[in-house]
């Protein structure tokens, strides 16, 4: 007779339709296993007779214990942040964080390649990496969650804000307030956040009888300059805008500094919304009216899920849509 052929750990990851990583977790009895996968792993350990070795428990024990916090650019209120919320919740669970910007050269960087080597998992912005990237990532199994961002081809976990009912109920606003020249301020073009949110302008002006006017329309690109650069563009018409809503709070602090360079003001003249309600919104003078959303809460509930999948990477995909809020402040003519 021939030798009898012993089950491994891959005939089990196999039979159980689960990576050797999670059989290595369920006989490490590591927290974060769901109980239908734990079940099932078990389920087939007994019908193979499978004796695990030494070196198959400790599979699940190879970790850097370092988290890599993708971001296009690092600077800025809105980053800084988020990255509060990941450090904070990271340290929490002894992991620390590596942060680091692409700067729009995600097609040739080197180091990103590399990166998922050197990492237990990733959390990536949008539009800090090509969805090429993400790809790469997806088919190498590679644990990550996406921030403010989507991939219709491949379920992956990913958090988002409700951008276009927050911007929507700016726009209300001013409308509800008698302007009927809202003017949006858009961030870039490849922004997928800046697109809901001019979903959300759209949409408010359509259900209140209202054209969509392209002149109304100013691309910004979610820094200070740019909405200087974009107000003053509108404020430039022979026709200029009674309100405007800006995709953003760093550019709405600049637009109101163009308001303010023009002799005008806002919000006696213009009315000015912003979106994100970053730390400083309060203080700027006029105070700023702006679209609150959880920023840390992204962060911290990132690093959550993203712990989920590296200790169960074979649970299901998660999406998970943050609630917005707007807040009213003097920057729109109407606060308390």
């Amino acid at each position: 007779m021939g030798d009898v052929v012993r089950p491994t750990i891959y005939t089990v990851a196999e039979r159980a339709r689960v990576s050797i990583a999670t059989v290595s977790r369920v006989l490490n009895n590591s927290a974060n296993v769901s109980e239908e996968t734990k079940a099932r792993v078990l389920r087939a350990i007994e019908e193979l007779g499978y004796q695990p070795s030494a070196s198959a428990r400790g599979l699940a024990l190879n970790k850097t214990e370092i988290i890599a916090l993708i971001f296009p650019d690092i600077s800025g209120p809105f980053y800084s942040e988020v990255i509060r919320g990941v450090e904070s919740e990271a340290s929490q669970h002894d992991y620390n964080v590596l942060i680091y910007g692409t700067y729009g050269k995600t097609g040739r960087d080197k180091f990103l390649r590399l990166l998922p080597t050197k990492v237990d998992g990733l959390i990536l912005m949008t539009r800090s990496v090509e969805d090429e990237y993400i790809f790469y990532l997806h088919r190498r199994r590679i644990p990550f969650v996406l921030l403010d961002r989507e991939i219709g081809e491949i379920k992956v976990d990913c958090i988002l804000s409700n951008n276009v009912e927050g911007a929507y109920k700016a726009v209300e606003h001013l409308l509800q307030h008698g302007h009927e020249q809202v003017a949006f301020i858009s961030g870039p073009a490849d922004s997928p956040d800046s697109n809901a949110r001019f979903e959300g302008y759209r949409q408010a002006l359509q259900d209140h009888g209202l054209p969509l006017l392209s002149q109304l329309v100013e691309r910004g690109n979610f820094l200070q300059p740019g909405g200087f650069q974009a107000m003053s563009r509108l404020l430039d018409r022979p026709d200029p805008p009674s309100a405007v809503f800006v995709a953003n709070d760093e550019m709405a602090i600049g637009a109101i500094e163009a308001v303010r360079g023009r002799g005008l003001s806002a919000p006696d003249d213009v009315a000015i919304i912003g979106f994100d309600d970053i730390q400083m919104a309060p203080y700027i003078h006029p105070p700023l009216t702006t679209v609150r959303q959880p920023i840390r809460e992204f962060g911290v509930l990132a690093v959550q899920m993203l712990l989920r999948r590296i200790n169960d990477p074979e649970s299901a995909a998660e999406t998970v849509v943050l609630p917005t809020q707007l807040i009213i402040r003097r920057s729109c003519g109407c606060a308390p």
